[in-house]
C-alpha cells in the first residue's frame, strides 16, 4: 500500500485524491483527453531500468497538463532528479521502500534538482 510521498522537502503522509493510474506503455497523446487537472496522475514503473515513464510525464507536460503527476513503483532515489526534471511532482513509496531507502537519501538527490519543469515551462 502506497502511503508516503517524497518530494523536495522529504517524506509526507499521502492519500491520493481522484487518482488516474498510467503505465509505461500508455501514449500521452491518447491520455491527455482523459485526464483533468483535478486528477492526480500516477505513472507506474515496473522496473527502475525502464525510463518510458519519464517520457510520458514530460510529454503530458508538453501537451499542457498542469495537474499533479506522481511516480510509483520501482524507482530509486538516484532517479529522483530525473523524475523532477521530467515533470513529476514527487514519488509515491510504500513503507517498505521508505525503510529500504531512507528520507536522507532522497533529500540528497532533491538538492541536485536545478530547475523544475514549471520554472522552465512558465519562464518569461
Amino acid at each position: 500500500m502506497i502511503n508516503i510521498l517524497v518530494d523536495d522537502k522529504g517524506f509526507h503522509p499521502f492519500k491520493q485524491n481522484k487518482p488516474k493510474q498510467l503505465i509505461a506503455t500508455d501514449k500521452p497523446e491518447d491520455l491527455i483527453e482523459t485526464v483533468s487537472e483535478e486528477n492526480e496522475v500516477t505513472i507506474h514503473f515496473d522496473s527502475a531500468a525502464d525510463g518510458r515513464g519519464f517520457s510520458i510525464a514530460r510529454r503530458l507536460r508538453e501537451l499542457g497538463y498542469g495537474g499533479k503527476i506522481y511516480a510509483s513503483g520501482a524507482l530509486i532515489c538516484d532517479q529522483y532528479r530525473h523524475a523532477r526534471q521530467s515533470g513529476f511532482d514527487g514519488v509515491l513509496l510504500t513503507v517498505e521502500q521508505a525503510i529500504r531507502i531512507p528520507q536522507s537519501h532522497w533529500l540528497e538527490n532533491a538538492k541536485r534538482v536545478p530547475v523544475s519543469y514549471r520554472n522552465r515551462l512558465y519562464a518569461a
